[in-house]
């Protein structure tokens, strides 16, 4: 009866482990906007009480910090990341997150303190559109540190004009065509992003057989996008 009823009891032990830490440094040259030598500065001051390695991640404006943080988890272990998080290559930092976690990696950061003033720009919409469709691209600017801006830009030398959210429509003719957006800024640390060229091909629309017993208010709205016959 006592084997039936399969009894347990629980135990907690506490158990002094060895407390290690690894600050990784971004050197991409993204950094320059926040305060130089936090990495050392830290090393030097937490090295007296356990021990503290000092590795360097990214450089130039190659910032692979997902690759970074994973050739460098070791599985229960500890990770200081002094970085801006702009990741352009490499793996995306939510799936290191989450492989983190199943490794019990404890990976923190540093609130940096925001030294330089930066915007840049960004064009987002499709790469290819049917001639003559309406086709919506968002202008998108990143601002640090409020910088003043004027924001210009054009498809095939023809202004377009953004709305509110940067956002404008365009309609192409066949072939491949050129959108520039350019930032005229004042007290600006990086120059080279404050333009940016998006191209866009424009492809003839396809061609749509549409049957029906009768007039349909459907053909009006597919006419906009196809070849209707």
């Amino acid at each position: 009866l006592i084997a039936i009823a399969t009894p347990y009891k629980l135990e907690e032990t506490t158990s002094q482990g060895s407390p290690s830490l690894t600050i990784l440094a971004d050197n991409s040259t993204s950094m320059e906007l926040f305060e130089m030598g936090v990495a050392e500065k830290l090393k030097e001051a937490l090295s007296p009480y356990f021990p503290v390695n000092l590795r360097s991640i990214g450089h130039d404006t190659f910032s692979p910090i997902g690759d970074g943080i994973l050739q460098n988890m070791q599985g229960d272990d500890n990770i200081l990341l002094i970085s801006d998080g702009q990741a352009i290559q490499g793996r995306g930092l939510t799936d290191i997150m989450l492989l983190s976690s199943l490794l019990n990696t404890s990976i923190s950061t540093v609130n940096l303190k925001q030294e330089k003033k930066d915007a840049s720009v960004t064009i987002q919409g499709p790469s290819q559109v049917i001639v003559k469709s309406e086709a919506v691209y968002g202008v998108k600017v990143n601002n640090i540190g409020n910088v003043n801006y004027n924001l210009e830009v054009t498809v095939d030398g023809n202004l377009a004009k953004t709305d509110s959210k940067g956002n404008f429509v365009w309609h192409f003719n066949p072939g491949f065509h050129r959108i520039k957006a350019i930032l005229r800024t004042q007290d600006d640390h990086f120059e080279e992003n404050n333009v940016f060229y998006k191209t866009v091909k424009a492809v003839p629309r396809p061609s749509v057989l549409f049957i029906s017993q009768k007039p349909s208010p459907l053909v009006k709205a597919i006419q906009k996008t196809y070849t209707v016959t």
